[in-house]
């Protein structure tokens, strides 16, 4: 997804929160992403966000706002996150 809607307009951004960051290198060596990822181990990130479990995904619009949130991985989630980014991208 991050190849065909990232652009200047619309960024992904991924936040490890393992407590052991060399674990989320790890994981990365093996499934390499092309957008950032960030190391919080301390959470702190979460905690505005009010993360309770993981994962969780964000959708933010340009001002900031959280316009909706995907707790944990449902097959198929993919399929509205697309869909509501699009959405974004065109207003």
């Amino acid at each position: 997804m991050y190849q065909e809607l990232g652009n200047t307009e619309f960024e992904f951004i991924a936040i490890n929160v393992d407590e052991n960051t060399e674990d989320g290198i790890f994981f990365l060596e093996d499934h390499p992403v092309s957008y950032p990822v960030l190391a919080d181990p301390e959470g702190v990130i979460g905690i505005p966000y009010r993360v309770r479990s993981l994962p969780v995904s964000y959708l933010l619009d340009r001002e900031g706002r959280i316009v909706q949130s995907f707790r944990s991985y449902q097959p198929g989630d993919e399929i509205d996150i697309k869909q509501q980014i699009e959405i974004l991208l065109a207003n």
